[in-house]
């Protein structure tokens, strides 16, 4: 059985987690603004499975 990949949005620079986007998200699915910048200043990203993506 494959399994699934663990999917993240954190900060570059200092790791905080992105915050889902409370207006768009339901119990099915977790929307994040792509435009959001951390407190630190710099931009979220994508993690999958602790790599991150682009």
């Amino acid at each position: 059985m494959a399994r699934t990949p663990k999917i993240e949005f954190k900060c570059e620079k200092c790791g905080k987690p992105q915050t889902k986007n409370k207006s768009k998200s339901n119990k099915n699915w977790a929307v994040f603004d792509c435009k959001q910048i951390c407190e630190c200043g710099r931009r979220f990203v994508m993690y999958v499975d602790g790599v991150k993506v682009g």
